[in-house]
């Protein structure tokens, strides 16, 4: 940890990736995917996206089987254009090349105005059915943690409101809400009012929008900036 401290967010994931891909990842992605799989609770989930690369849903899954990948990003824009024999085949074909869907995005802006929200808010039920078709289980965001305007209780409120009517909709179509919450002071202390930026915060948040299937997502990143020890790791459930 003591190296870590003088490392910004960039260099910590490059030095990261580097040793785990020279070291226990790179073992894990060699061996055969049923074994890497068995010894791990976690699946190795490919994001296009999130590492830059242009990829539709077909391609994604590709990549992910090509690259040894066990789980791929679900497109609830895509999936929701297939018909039933299309859906079929695409399971099918998942199942044989060992891929599950992650989690999907949440695609309602709820950090903007109301009208914004819900415009967003009226598609939500579209968007979760055809991920509920594809048998996708798991959504999730992430918490902006300043405001230039609301004060922390004043955003609370519209967080709650707003994330609750979210959650409702996503459980009727049984899937789980997870909510990231972000760590760095250097995001958190950017404008006038600090929001939500921890462990405790996140619970407080997700206590108060009461909807069964809420819970955490958690990141290392965020974890270490918070300044959150192991101890606070180990007290989660699955059901956190």
């Amino acid at each position: 940890m003591v190296c870590i401290m003088n490392l910004n967010r960039r260099a910590f994931l490059q030095s990261s990736t580097a040793a785990l891909f020279t070291g226990t990842l790179l073992k894990s992605l060699t061996a055969s995917p049923s074994k890497a799989s068995a010894q791990r609770s976690m699946k190795l989930d490919l994001s296009c996206g999130r590492i830059g690369v242009k990829a539709d849903q077909r391609q994604a899954i590709d990549y992910a089987h090509q690259y040894g990948f066990e789980a791929v990003v679900p497109d609830a824009g895509y999936l929701g254009k297939l018909s039933d024999s299309q859906r079929n085949e695409l399971k099918a074909e998942m199942k044989e090349k060992n891929l599950v869907f992650s989690a999907a995005g949440m695609p309602v802006d709820f950090r903007k105005t109301d009208e914004i929200f819900k415009q967003g808010l009226a598609r939500l039920p579209q968007n979760s059915a055809a991920l509920q078709r594809a048998g996708v289980t798991r959504t999730g965001t992430w918490l902006m943690p300043t405001h230039a305007e609301l004060t922390y209780n004043q955003n609370f409120k519209q967080h709650t409101r707003r994330l609750k009517q979210i959650s409702q909709v996503l459980a009727d179509h049984g899937l789980r809400f997870g909510l990231e919450y972000v760590g760095p002071k250097t995001l958190w202390s950017s404008k006038m009012f600090p929001f939500i930026h921890s462990l405790p915060e996140a619970r407080e948040l997700i206590a108060a929008i009461d909807v069964q299937g809420v819970g955490l997502i958690l990141d290392s990143w965020h974890w270490y900036t918070a300044h959150e020890s192991r101890d606070d790791l180990l007290k989660l459930t699955n059901a956190d």
